[in-house]
């Protein structure tokens, strides 16, 4: 890896030594068929690197998936532009879809009452 080989550089640079720890053995357990061979210096960086890598990707996923939760639960409400746009049937559409999904919390008519007066005040 570049980091590894820039890092290196790095030491040779200024004359850093590069001490190689002595390599510790797993005790064998009873069934195991052969020892585990132990991570160099520079795979366990590597490791370590990748590991570090992957944390923000899976975050950005699942952050991901929550919103298009949240879009799929919430459609036009979130996007005034196409709320402005969309038709009376659109949104009683998208306040039925509310409205069962967060049932007590939304009643349909109200909510398409609102947002007729919204897209009146907004235009």
């Amino acid at each position: 890896m570049d980091t590894i080989n820039s890092s290196r550089e790095f030491c040779d640079l200024w004359e850093i030594e590069i001490i190689e720890k002595r390599v510790r053995r797993k005790k064998q357990m009873t069934g195991e068929l052969a020892l585990e061979e132990p991570l160099t210096r520079e795979e366990y960086v590597k490791r370590k690197l990748l590991e570090a890598l992957d944390t923000p990707k899976e975050e950005i996923a699942s952050r991901s998936e929550r919103l298009k939760e949240i879009n799929n639960q919430f459609g036009i409400f979130l996007r005034p532009s196409e709320l402005i746009k969309a038709s009376q049937e659109e949104v009683k559409e998208a306040s039925k879809h509310l409205s069962d999904n967060y049932q007590g919390n939304f009643d349909k008519a109200e909510l398409v009452r609102e947002v007729d007066d919204l897209k009146y005040m907004l235009r």
